[in-house]
C-alpha cells in the first residue's frame, strides 16, 4: 500500500511539473509574440509612416494563432473534465494573452483611424483638387522652404502612389543648395518606389548627380549609375547613366596618361 501511495504521489508530482512547464512555455511564447508585434509595427511605421489595415490584421491574426497553439500543450497536460483542470488552462490563457491582445487592439485602431482619415482626406481633395501643388509652390515663391517642403509632404500623404510632390520638394532643396537634404529626399523616393523601375531610376539618377557634383561622392555616384543601367535598362535615365560612366572612365584614363607622362 505504501509503495502504491508513493507511486501515485510521484505521478501526481510529475503531472503537476508538466502543467507548470506548459504554463512557462505559454508565458515565454506570449512574451515573444508581444515584442514581435511591437517590432513589426515599429518597422512598418518607420518605413512607410503608417501601418496598413491589412498588415495590422495579419499581424494580430498571426499573434492570436500562435497564442492558441502555445496553449495547446498545456491543455493536453490538464484534465479538462474537472473545474480545476479548466482553470489551469483558462487563467494563463487570459492572463498571458492580455498584453499581446492590448497591443493588437491598439494596432488595429491605429490602422483603422489612419485608413479612415486618408479616405476622408481623399474625398476632400477630390472635391477641391489641387493637383498643381499650389500651396507648396506659393510658399516656395516666398522662400519659405521649410513650409513648402511640409506642404509637399502633406500632398504626398493624400496619395502615396504619386511621387511628384516628393520630387518637387527634393528639387526645391537642391535649388537652394541644401544638397544633403535633397539627397535624403531622393533616397526616400528610391526606398518608397523601389519596385517601380521608372520612378526608382529617376530618383537614383538625380541622387547620383548630386553625389558626383556637389557632395564629393564620385565613387558612390558611379556605383549608382551602374545600378540604374542594371536595374532599369528601359528607363530614359539608363543611356544618360551610361554616358556619365563613360565620361568618368575617360577622365580617369586621361588623368592616368597625364600622370605617366609627367613621370
Amino acid at each position: 500500500m505504501a509503495w502504491r501511495a508513493t507511486k501515485c504521489a510521484r505521478a501526481a508530482a510529475e503531472g503537476q511539473q508538466r502543467v507548470v512547464a506548459g504554463v512557462i512555455l505559454l508565458f515565454c511564447v506570449d512574451a515573444f509574440v508581444y515584442f514581435a508585434v511591437i517590432e513589426i509595427a515599429r518597422k512598418s511605421i518607420e518605413r512607410h509612416g503608417k501601418i496598413s489595415l491589412f498588415r495590422a490584421s495579419a499581424s494580430c491574426g498571426g499573434a492570436f494563432s500562435v497564442h492558441v497553439l502555445a496553449t495547446w500543450p498545456l491543455a493536453l497536460k490538464c484534465d479538462l473534465s474537472t473545474a480545476e483542470g479548466r482553470l489551469w488552462v483558462l487563467v494563463p490563457f487570459c492572463a498571458f494573452g492580455a498584453a499581446p491582445a492590448l497591443v493588437c487592439t491598439k494596432l488595429i485602431l491605429h490602422a483603422v483611424s489612419h485608413s479612415a482619415s486618408s479616405w476622408l482626406l481623399g474625398l476632400s481633395t477630390a472635391r477641391t483638387p489641387e493637383s498643381d501643388l499650389s500651396r507648396a509652390r506659393s510658399r516656395a515663391s516666398r522662400n519659405d522652404i521649410e513650409g513648402a517642403v511640409s506642404e509637399y509632404r502633406a500632398y504626398f500623404a493624400v496619395d502615396e502612389r504619386v511621387p511628384r510632390p516628393l520630387f518637387e520638394a527634393a528639387e526645391l532643396l537642391a535649388t537652394h543648395a541644401r544638397f544633403e537634404e535633397a539627397a535624403a529626399m531622393f533616397r526616400d523616393i528610391m526606398r518608397r518606389f523601389r519596385d517601380d523601375a521608372r520612378i526608382w531610376a529617376r530618383a537614383a539618377y538625380r541622387l547620383a548627380d548630386l553625389q558626383e557634383n556637389y557632395l564629393g561622392e564620385g565613387d558612390l555616384a558611379r556605383h549608382l549609375f551602374g545600378e540604374i543601367i542594371r536595374r532599369s535598362p528601359t528607363a530614359e535615365e539608363c543611356p544618360l547613366s551610361r554616358e556619365r560612366l563613360l565620361h568618368a572612365w575617360r577622365c580617369r584614363d586621361s588623368q592616368g596618361r597625364s600622370y605617366r607622362s609627367v613621370q
